[in-house]
């Protein structure tokens, strides 16, 4: 509860600050974050702080509270990101926040989509990964056993590049 006044009354930099030092949401629920509705509050100044300023910080929060909200407010956030990759398709965090969202709730071609369009934006081994476990939570062996050799092919040529 003192965490949530806190966020209420802070300036972003103290809000970053606070999070920042919290990188978990898991440390947050031992905070007093234990409720729902406590979190559904929390969830509310993450999103006001994220659309003042856009900070990956703030998606991986967003992205770490996602599977303690009940299913509607669930719904509504995925829906609420998918709106701002609207406006921001090669925002790779973005991205990957919307993936591992869909991916929480078993929304597969979704999430194998906003991985795929990362993977356009910005070809990195993690986006390879992430996209590697949704296929592979999918049932989809092959097709993770690829995406992890592409990944481990990507991370040998940056280690010889060194």
């Amino acid at each position: 509860v003192v965490l949530l006044e806190k966020l209420k009354t802070a300036s972003f930099a103290e809000f970053a600050l606070i999070f920042l030092r919290r990188q978990h949401v898991h440390h947050l629920q031992t905070q007093n974050l234990q409720t729902q509705g406590q979190v559904k509050e929390a969830v509310k100044h993450i999103r006001t702080a994220y659309k003042r300023h856009p900070q990956a910080e703030l998606l991986d929060i967003l992205t770490a509270v996602f599977p303690y909200l009940p299913d509607n407010d669930r719904k509504k956030l995925l829906e609420d990101v998918e709106k701002r990759l609207h406006d921001n398709q090669d925002d790779i965090d973005l991205l990957r926040t919307a993936a591992k969202m869909a991916a929480e709730e078993h929304i597969w071609g979704k999430a194998q989509h906003w991985l795929e369009q990362a993977i356009v934006a910005q070809d990195t081994p993690n986006v390879h990964l992430a996209l590697a476990k949704v296929f592979a939570d999918s049932g989809r062996a092959d097709m993770a056993e690829q995406h992890r050799a592409i990944a481990l092919q990507q991370l040998s040529a940056e280690n010889t590049e060194e």
